[in-house]
Protein backbone atom coordinates (compact mmCIF):
# COMPACT_ATOMS: atom_id res chain seq x y z
CA UNK A 1 0.00 0.00 0.00
CA UNK A 2 1.47 2.97 -0.98
CA UNK A 3 0.65 6.55 -3.02
CA UNK A 4 2.64 9.05 -4.58
CA UNK A 5 1.45 12.56 -4.27
CA UNK A 6 -1.98 10.83 -3.84
CA UNK A 7 -1.94 8.20 -6.36
CA UNK A 8 -1.44 4.46 -5.83
CA UNK A 9 -3.21 2.14 -3.52
CA UNK A 10 -5.12 2.57 0.41
CA UNK A 11 -6.77 0.46 2.14
CA UNK A 12 -10.89 1.46 2.57
CA UNK A 13 -13.91 0.36 4.11
CA UNK A 14 -12.26 -0.63 7.08
CA UNK A 15 -14.53 -3.34 9.65
CA UNK A 16 -12.42 -3.89 12.79
CA UNK A 17 -12.84 -7.64 14.61
CA UNK A 18 -12.94 -8.76 17.90
CA UNK A 19 -9.41 -10.52 17.85
CA UNK A 20 -7.68 -7.40 16.83
CA UNK A 21 -7.72 -8.32 12.95
CA UNK A 22 -9.70 -6.27 10.46
CA UNK A 23 -11.14 -6.47 6.79
CA UNK A 24 -10.43 -3.93 4.57
CA UNK A 25 -10.90 -3.15 0.81
CA UNK A 26 -7.12 -2.08 -0.90
CA UNK A 27 -8.35 0.46 -3.55
CA UNK A 28 -6.36 2.40 -6.54
CA UNK A 29 -6.85 5.63 -5.63
CA UNK A 30 -6.36 9.51 -7.70
CA UNK A 31 -5.82 12.37 -4.93
CA UNK A 32 -6.51 9.59 -2.63
CA UNK A 33 -10.13 9.08 -3.91
CA UNK A 34 -11.36 6.01 -4.65
CA UNK A 35 -11.11 4.77 -7.86
CA UNK A 36 -11.01 0.72 -8.67
CA UNK A 37 -11.25 -1.66 -5.90
CA UNK A 38 -8.82 -4.00 -6.41
CA UNK A 39 -9.34 -6.83 -3.39
CA UNK A 40 -10.38 -7.22 0.29
CA UNK A 41 -7.83 -8.37 2.75
CA UNK A 42 -8.22 -9.61 5.83
CA UNK A 43 -5.15 -7.73 7.97
CA UNK A 44 -3.45 -7.63 11.08
CA UNK A 45 -2.36 -3.57 11.96
CA UNK A 46 1.20 -4.02 13.24
CA UNK A 47 2.84 -0.91 15.21
CA UNK A 48 6.17 -0.41 13.26
CA UNK A 49 9.27 -1.18 15.19
CA UNK A 50 10.68 0.92 17.43
CA UNK A 51 14.06 1.78 15.65
CA UNK A 52 12.16 2.68 12.48
CA UNK A 53 11.76 6.16 11.76
CA UNK A 54 8.09 7.53 11.92
CA UNK A 55 6.26 8.22 8.96
CA UNK A 56 2.80 10.08 9.56
CA UNK A 57 1.16 8.71 6.67
CA UNK A 58 2.19 5.00 6.72
CA UNK A 59 0.92 1.71 8.72
CA UNK A 60 2.25 -1.90 8.68
CA UNK A 61 0.28 -4.58 7.93
CA UNK A 62 0.17 -8.41 8.57
CA UNK A 63 -1.54 -10.31 5.56
CA UNK A 64 -3.95 -12.82 6.99
CA UNK A 65 -5.62 -13.68 3.85
CA UNK A 66 -7.12 -12.28 1.18
CA UNK A 67 -11.10 -12.56 0.10
CA UNK A 68 -13.54 -11.93 -2.20
CA UNK A 69 -14.58 -8.14 -2.81
CA UNK A 70 -17.74 -7.32 -0.99
CA UNK A 71 -20.52 -5.19 -3.33
CA UNK A 72 -22.20 -3.39 0.08
CA UNK A 73 -18.30 -2.59 0.73
CA UNK A 74 -17.65 -1.25 -2.47
CA UNK A 75 -20.76 0.78 -2.50
CA UNK A 76 -20.36 2.20 0.79
CA UNK A 77 -16.90 3.22 0.52
CA UNK A 78 -17.88 4.83 -3.04
CA UNK A 79 -20.87 6.54 -1.78
CA UNK A 80 -18.79 8.14 2.02
CA UNK A 81 -16.12 9.19 -0.73
CA UNK A 82 -18.15 10.68 -3.42
CA UNK A 83 -21.07 12.02 -1.18
CA UNK A 84 -20.48 12.82 2.11
CA UNK A 85 -16.67 14.05 2.22
CA UNK A 86 -17.79 16.76 -0.60
CA UNK A 87 -20.54 17.77 1.84
CA UNK A 88 -18.54 17.67 4.96
CA UNK A 89 -15.60 19.55 3.12
CA UNK A 90 -18.31 22.19 1.78
CA UNK A 91 -20.86 22.52 4.52
CA UNK A 92 -19.12 25.36 6.43
CA UNK A 93 -19.67 27.21 3.04
CA UNK A 94 -22.88 26.33 2.19
CA UNK A 95 -24.29 27.19 5.60
CA UNK A 96 -22.81 30.93 5.33
CA UNK A 97 -24.17 31.11 1.58
CA UNK A 98 -27.57 29.61 2.50
CA UNK A 99 -27.74 32.38 5.74
CA UNK A 100 -26.69 35.08 2.83
CA UNK A 101 -29.98 34.11 0.71
CA UNK A 102 -32.43 33.56 3.59
CA UNK A 103 -31.50 35.93 5.90
CA UNK A 104 -29.47 38.51 4.98
CA UNK A 105 -30.29 40.79 7.15
CA UNK A 106 -28.96 38.10 10.38
CA UNK A 107 -25.90 38.10 8.12
CA UNK A 108 -25.26 42.34 7.64
CA UNK A 109 -25.96 41.85 11.56
CA UNK A 110 -23.15 39.58 12.00
CA UNK A 111 -20.99 41.73 10.13
CA UNK A 112 -21.50 44.66 11.69
CA UNK A 113 -20.11 42.81 14.90
CA UNK A 114 -17.94 41.04 13.45
CA UNK A 115 -16.38 42.13 10.74
CA UNK A 116 -16.78 41.54 6.73
CA UNK A 117 -17.51 37.76 6.23
CA UNK A 118 -15.49 37.91 2.83
CA UNK A 119 -12.15 35.84 4.38
CA UNK A 120 -14.49 32.76 5.79
CA UNK A 121 -13.87 30.95 2.71
CA UNK A 122 -10.01 31.32 2.94
CA UNK A 123 -10.26 30.30 6.19
CA UNK A 124 -12.11 27.28 5.85
CA UNK A 125 -9.64 26.20 2.90
CA UNK A 126 -6.92 27.18 5.05
CA UNK A 127 -7.94 25.56 8.59
CA UNK A 128 -11.00 23.42 8.35
CA UNK A 129 -10.35 21.12 5.43
CA UNK A 130 -6.90 19.93 6.46
CA UNK A 131 -8.48 18.58 9.70
CA UNK A 132 -10.77 16.78 8.05
CA UNK A 133 -8.86 15.59 5.16
CA UNK A 134 -6.03 14.23 8.29
CA UNK A 135 -8.98 12.85 10.05
CA UNK A 136 -10.08 11.10 6.30
CA UNK A 137 -6.55 9.50 5.72
CA UNK A 138 -6.16 8.60 9.45
CA UNK A 139 -8.55 6.35 8.93
CA UNK A 140 -7.56 5.32 5.98
CA UNK A 141 -4.35 3.61 8.10
CA UNK A 142 -6.86 1.13 9.80
CA UNK A 143 -6.62 2.92 13.04
CA UNK A 144 -9.59 2.80 15.26
CA UNK A 145 -11.48 5.35 16.59
CA UNK A 146 -9.98 6.27 20.03
CA UNK A 147 -12.91 5.13 22.66
CA UNK A 148 -12.72 5.84 26.65
CA UNK A 149 -13.35 3.27 28.32
CA UNK A 150 -14.45 3.85 32.06
CA UNK A 151 -15.34 1.81 35.00
CA UNK A 152 -17.40 2.91 37.73
CA UNK A 153 -17.56 2.43 40.99
CA UNK A 154 -20.60 1.06 43.32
Amino acid sequence: MSTINGIGTLYYGWSHHSDETSHATKWFVVAFFPIIPIRMDHLRVLDPPADAPRRAWQSHFELISRDSLSLGNVLKTYFKAYIIVPIVLLAPVLLVETVRISHPDLLATLELKIGPLNNFVPAVILLYWPIVISIILDRAKGRRKQTKVTSRSR
